[in-house]
Formats: structure tokens, sequence, C-alpha cells
């Protein structure tokens, strides 16, 4: 039997570079399709401030062990501003806005809404609830009992009574004492009455114009 000279499997090399070019051209798409973006459930590093996001669409929440709160709803021209200017790291897991002083901060991705805000509490519920939302608020993300020399447990026990039969006027000032009690400017509440309460500093202007104001009513 003879040896063809042409019996060898022959290679159709157009059709093989055809082949890797569609290959390549998928796995193009499939990298494109995975890249990072903001869509998702954002947590603000240290705070309780979430972030829903989906497209331009930006939804405000705060959340704590108790509940959750839903804070705004941006409309989307804010947001579309807003998210324009924050750079997402190269995994896709945290993001910031450069140069920002530290305004926005450093936020790190969640894997999903927690259930409590699909249920904020934004009704009229009670005083008392309301009371249980701010301790653990505070009792979660303040880092400066120790400093301030205030026991928040014990804090608790002394108000959680209080706020039980409280009526509106009487809650807003069992929160304006203990904001006093804190003794850090840098504490606030808002109501959505348009109520601003704030807590003063030991010491500076603040401090200095509510002396002068006390004594001169004495």
């Amino acid at each position: 039997m003879s040896i063809q000279k042409n019996s060898y499997p022959r290679v159709n090399i157009l059709g093989w570079l055809l082949a890797t070019a569609l290959l390549s051209a998928c796995g193009d798409k499939d990298d494109k399709k995975s890249a990072p973006t903001l869509t998702g459930v954002w947590q603000k590093t240290g705070y309780g401030q979430l972030w829903q996001i989906e497209g331009q669409k930006l939804v405000s929440f705060y959340h704590n062990k108790y509940g959750c709160v839903k804070s705004d709803e941006f409309s989307q021209a804010n947001s579309s501003q807003l998210l324009t200017k924050l750079q997402l790291n190269a995994n896709g897991e945290q993001f910031n806005m450069p140069n920002d002083g530290g305004y926005i901060g450093q936020w790190h991705r969640l894997a999903q809404l927690p259930a409590s805000c699909q249920q904020p509490l934004n009704g009229n519920q009670s005083a008392s609830v309301n009371f249980e939302f701010f301790w653990q608020d505070l009792q979660q993300y303040y880092p400066f009992f120790a400093e301030r020399q205030v026991n928040w447990q014990a804090l608790y026990q002394q108000y959680a009574p209080l706020f039980a039969t409280a009526t509106k006027t009487q809650e807003l000032e069992y929160y304006q004492a203990i904001l006093l009690q804190l003794q850090d400017a840098h504490l606030s509440i808002s109501t959505s009455d348009g109520n601003d309460l704030i807590s003063i500093a030991p010491k500076g202007l603040f401090h200095n114009v509510i002396q002068q104001t006390t004594d001169a009513g004495e």
C-alpha cells in the first residue's frame, strides 16, 4: 500500500481563526456584563445610613438592630448628579467620593436590603417605639459614652418608662434632656414636623450663649 502525500488531516485555518474571534468576542461581552456597578444596597461604614441604588434611582434609609426608617427618595436629577461623582473600588465592594472632605465617607456593599427596611418605621408609631429606635441607634453607633461619662444603659432604665406615657410635647422635652447630657455638639435630632433638637458642647460658643441665657434668667 502506498502512502499518499496528501493523506494528513487538513486544518481549516480560516474556520479556526473565526471560531477564536467569536470566543474572544463572547469573552469581552461577559467581561462587560460582570463589570461592577453602583446598583445594589450600600451602608456607610460606621453608620446606620443605607442607600438602595437601582439605575439612576436612589432611596436612603437609616437602619439599626431595632428597626429601619426610610429617610428620603432622591429625584432622578439629584441622584444622577450624585452618582456620577461616586467612585467604586476595583472589586466593586466599596465606594467613596474623592475630594469630598469626608462628607460622603466610605460605603460598603450589602448582600440585600435588611428585612426591617421593607416595613420602615415611618408611621405614627408610639413615643415608646421612637425612643427604642433612638436608644438603639446611639447604642450601636455612638462611640463616646465613656468619654462623656454617660451610662447609656442606666439612661435607658430612666427614660423608657417616661416615653411609654409621653405626650408629643414631653417626648421632645425628654430627647432634649438626653442630648444635653451627652454634651456633644455633633448630635442633633430633626423631627418630621420641623423641630430641631441639639446637644451642646461643654465648651465653646454655644455653651457660652446657653450659660449667659441661663444666668440672665436667674
